[in-house]
């Protein structure tokens, strides 16, 4: 079985916060290390580096190389969280990837148990979340202000990057959607130059990053006022999401809550044009599992951190999206964004 290198870095990982390998501890050499993993002595010198960059182990000329001394990362779980995230993701590696050592899928909650998190621990990494969906508040609040017909989809994607990061964010969870009229048809539009109309639905997809940790809101606005047609719509993605939402709490399936969502939405004649799940959890990386879709029969656990994101896209006409980031408590949900979402 041949490793990647991102795979064996986290496989040393574990085995350092496990203690399996103790501060101060010698690690093989670069040959047995590419023999047990049966990778190339540069795959094995990559991934040092990576452990390296990240104060995991340092090279000690002429002697090898050793578990760091280093107690402020090694000792804090949530510090060698964030550093094992960060340095998977830095190598390119997606939420959902299988490693070959676990056979486990990649996701937070996966590395989570790897590392052994306490409950305190993971009641902070839901805080780093939680900060992570402020600064996007604050980012629609800030935008609401700046909207006006003859601004184009990219001046919005980029005043909102730009806010975000302005107010605390590391980087960005993702690439920014701002899809207007026809456009906000498209449920993963790029912006583009076209301007912002009067009568036109404004779709903004956003998320940033604090502390390693993702957010994820979307909001559909109205440029001017919107018609009738518009606004039942909005009506009816706005139910549909405060009626999935209303059914979340530990012990319930994932694709019950999807049902729900999606019954609304068909019911209103537009069972066609939702053709995405209901949402997906949220993390260290930006889609992880489970998900809010008729496939996932995964059961709801307090901690999780997931999206509730139903959608309605008529083609050649408009779209609307409501999106909320909610955490699973021990007896229902709390929502984390504050941002209204009354048609505006």
């Amino acid at each position: 079985m041949q490793y990647r290198y991102e795979q064996v870095a986290e496989i040393i990982a574990a085995k350092i916060r496990n203690g399996e390998w103790h501060i101060g501890q010698k690690i093989p050499g670069e040959i047995e290390l590419a023999r047990e993993y049966g990778v190339g002595r540069s795959t094995v010198r990559e991934t040092l580096n990576i452990l390296q960059q990240k104060g995991m182990i340092e090279k000690r000329h002429g002697s090898g190389t050793y578990v760091t001394e280093n107690k402020k990362i090694m000792e804090n779980p949530l510090l060698l969280l964030s550093s094992v995230g960060t340095m998977i993701k830095d190598a390119g590696y997606q939420a959902g990837s299988i490693f070959r050592s676990t056979t486990h899928e990649l996701s937070t909650g996966h590395i989570q148990r790897k590392l052994n998190l306490s409950e305190d621990d993971k009641i902070v990494v839901v805080n780093r979340a939680s900060t992570a969906e402020s600064i996007g508040d604050k980012a629609f609040s800030h935008i609401l202000e700046y909207l006006r017909p003859g601004i184009t989809e990219k001046d919005v994607a980029l005043e909102l990057e730009y806010h975000m990061k302005k107010n605390g964010a590391e980087g960005l969870s993702f690439d920014t959607i701002a899809a207007s009229g026809m456009n906000s048809s498209m449920p993963h539009a790029i912006p583009t130059d076209k301007t912002l109309n009067k009568g036109d639905f404004l779709t903004m997809d956003f998320g940033c990053i604090y502390e390693g940790y993702c957010s994820d809101m979307t909001r559909t606005v109205a440029i001017g006022k919107a018609s009738d047609s518009m606004k039942y719509v909005y009506d009816t993605v706005l139910k549909a999401q405060t009626e999935s939402m209303n059914m979340i709490k530990p012990g319930v399936r994932c694709n019950d809550v999807d049902a729900v969502g999606r019954r609304i939405i068909a019911d209103a004649g537009y069972g066609d044009c939702f053709g995405h799940g209901l949402g997906h959890s949220v993390g260290l990386f930006i889609h992880e599992n489970p998900r809010f879709s008729p496939k996932c029969d995964d059961i709801l656990k307090p901690g999780m951190v997931i999206t509730v994101e139903p959608g309605i896209y008529i083609p050649g006409q408009f779209g609307v999206r409501i999106e909320d980031l909610v955490v699973v408590t021990e007896d229902g949900y709390r929502n984390l964004p504050g941002s209204d979402k009354k048609l505006i």
